[in-house]
């Protein structure tokens, strides 16, 4: 006859099953055995702690799990009632009571509570879990109204351009919203109250048209339209800079200086091509100049 070792945490093995009096939490690797443990403390609750099935919450992550979960309570049960001639009664009723039993996914745990005292919070008699399809077509839908109230709040619209206008994409901003959708059960930290007072921009607008000016002006390099002709590369980023000189004077002129100035700043450049040219240009693409 094989014997198997006594586990070197058989000590805790024993306190999780027989402890009933301590709150224990258990922290254990894959295929440690937790099922087992679990197990075990279930039976006991039930058959020597004298607490009702009906009274106990086992929680799982899948339903996967919690059928397995309770089979293997149903089996202990079943093995204690065939081999114990005592206590037949508390088994008898333990069975009886497991398909009701509280064991599953936190969904319906959550489920089972607001079906019996969710109308006292004016919810629906009847209402099911969302799962994982139907819930991004939701999460599709609320977005898509979401942000066409955003556009159309002018207490916010100014806000929203001027993400957009420094490169953040509505895609972006979706992705977050989907991130923070499914993180629901995180404990965000709170934003400290600050409260920031208006920013003076007099004294720039004469710099930035200057600056735009600048830009603009590139589009009158001789040879230009001969080299765009042979697709050359620094042509093409002269270009790229002429219309974001461009777009910086109609912001300008639409009293968006704010806006203006974020697009030519060192950290939100995205919107306007590098200045750095290196050697983009082909001397063959530029006849008569000497320099660009």
């Amino acid at each position: 006859m094989t014997t198997h070792p006594e586990p070197q945490d058989q000590y805790h093995r024993t306190r999780i099953a027989n402890d009933l009096a301590t709150t224990l939490f258990v922290k254990a690797g894959a295929g440690t055995g937790k099922t087992t443990s679990l197990v075990n403390r279930v039976y006991s609750l039930v058959v020597d702690g004298g607490v009702g099935l009906h009274e106990i919450g086992a929680i799982t992550f899948t339903n996967k799990a919690a059928s397995e979960l309770r089979h293997r309570i149903r089996q202990k049960l079943q093995d204690a009632l065939s081999s114990n001639d005592d206590g037949h009664e508390v088994l008898r009723r333990a069975i009886d009571a497991l398909p009701s039993a509280m064991i599953g996914t936190i969904h319906a745990f959550a489920k089972e509570l607001l079906e019996s005292y969710g109308s006292a919070i004016g919810l629906p008699l009847v209402f099911r879990v969302m799962q994982d399809v139907p819930a991004r077509v939701f999460f599709d839908e609320a977005w898509s109204k979401f942000v066409e109230g955003l556009f159309a709040d002018p207490k916010v619209r100014e806000s929203m351009a001027w993400l957009v206008e420094t490169g953040v994409s509505t895609t972006e901003m979706r992705e977050l919203a989907r991130i923070l959708d499914d993180s629901t059960h995180a404990v965000l930290p709170s934003a400290p109250a600050t409260t920031y007072g208006p920013i003076s921009l007099d004294g720039f607008e004469s710099e930035i048209k200057a600056l735009a000016a600048c830009f603009i002006d590139l589009g009158e390099v001789e040879g230009l339209s001969v080299a765009l002709d042979l697709d050359d590369r620094l042509a093409a980023r002269i270009v790229e800079i002429v219309h974001g000189g461009r777009r910086i004077l109609e912001l300008v002129e639409a009293g968006e200086l704010g806006l203006a100035m974020i697009l030519v700043s060192d950290r939100h450049f995205p919107k306007l091509p590098s200045f750095k040219v290196g050697n983009l240009g082909k001397k063959d693409s530029w006849p008569g100049s000497v320099g660009v």
